[in-house]
């Protein structure tokens, strides 16, 4: 049977008669857009993350979009950003007309903090960090960081729903947070889907945008986009979001398998941030055997990933001829085991009987 990189189908059945259920009290209830299941889910993920508020979005590229606006970050404006991360964190700076500064990540695959304060510039306005595969940065000295030179501190936590930081929430220290709920994430819908938290104030302003500009039904006072959270998708993130920790639990102790398992191999193993609880939302290695190793293990039915390939400063939008060399380095080795929460016991067993082999 092939052992897939993600099981969105199995996850489903796992519980898919509460899941089931809860779509069909949302077309019950035509509750499509806007409604009682988005504003509930608001209010239960600000409570999660321990946020002042919540504005739930259309997808995740579309949270960093709207909070970059509502921060007034525009043309002639900077904002630095990790080159390691998913083309749509530097697309929103662009679309916003500002100009993405790419930075270095470190062993972590998390942004090298020593390196920001040489970035900043009198156009730099603000910082995005990127919670990368699963585990967060030193948030509290990059907010040190931000207020010292009056940035506005924005994370990317499309890959970390429920890590935490110092055992405290993960956004606590960002002026917003943008969350995304593709299909595969820890938390995931069915759809897009994403979320802004943080200040209250600023929030605010993202429910303002996210929704064509009106104050009223039909009274518009600016020019918004149609950016709105499903209410079907709302009901299915309420019903998963009850099974996410223990999820995250499940996903961290297969990582802690695969560590002991796969320790004296040669490859590089992830390494946990001393401030974050990584979630694992990928479980990546590191090998100059990638190519081979991928063609050997789907030869044997399983399915691993590459996140990601290219780091944005290569991207052919933005390639100037900028060297980062961890960010080049981790694209051009890193392969993503499968560690979803409905992986079996034989499952896992097998991974690492076949990785094992490889080498060996």
């Amino acid at each position: 049977m092939k052992i897939n990189q993600v099981d969105l189908y199995r996850s489903y059945t796992k519980h898919k008669g509460s899941i089931d259920n809860a779509i069909q009290n949302c077309i019950n209830d035509s509750a499509f857009i806007n409604g009682e299941y988005v504003e509930r889910f608001e209010n239960e993920w600000a409570k999660y993350t321990n946020s002042e508020a919540c504005a739930g979005v259309g997808s995740g590229t579309d949270a960093l979009h709207l909070s970059l606006l509502v921060l007034g970050i525009g043309p002639g404006d900077e904002v630095i950003l990790p080159s390691l991360t998913f083309f749509a964190t530097a697309e929103a700076v662009s679309q916003v007309g500002a100009t993405p500064i790419f930075v270095d990540v470190n062993d972590n695959y998390l942004i090298e903090v020593s390196t920001l304060e040489y970035c900043i510039t009198g156009r730099t306005k603000a910082i995005i960090t990127v919670d990368l595969y699963g585990q967060t940065s030193d948030n509290k000295e990059i907010a040190k960081l931000c207020k010292l030179h009056n940035l506005f501190f924005i994370q990317d936590c499309a890959h970390s729903a429920g890590t935490m930081y110092n055992g405290d929430s993960v956004s606590k220290y960002s002026d917003l947070a943008c969350w995304s709920f593709y299909p595969g994430k820890n938390l995931d819908c069915f759809g897009d889907g994403g979320a802004v938290t943080g200040n209250s104030k600023l929030v605010e302003k993202v429910k303002y945008l996210k929704d064509h500009a009106r104050t009223e039904k039909y009274i518009h006072t600016g020019i918004g986009w149609n950016s709105r959270l499903d209410g079907i998708q709302a009901a299915v993130l309420l019903e998963k979001l009850k099974w996410l920790e223990d999820d995250n639990t499940t996903r961290r102790y297969t990582a802690a398998v695969y560590d002991n398992e796969l320790l004296g191999l040669p490859i590089t193993l992830p390494t946990e941030n001393i401030h974050s609880r990584h979630v694992y939302h990928q479980y990546v290695i590191l090998t100059d055997e990638r190519d081979n190793l991928l063609k050997y293990m789907q030869s044997k039915d399983i399915m691993m990933g590459i996140h990601y390939p290219v780091p944005c400063h290569k991207q052919p939008i933005y390639d100037n001829g900028q060297t980062l060399y961890c960010s080049e380095r981790i694209t051009e080795t890193c392969i993503s085991v499968p560690i979803h929460p409905n992986l079996t016991k034989d499952e896992i067993n097998k991974i690492i009987v076949e990785l094992k082999n490889y080498f060996n």
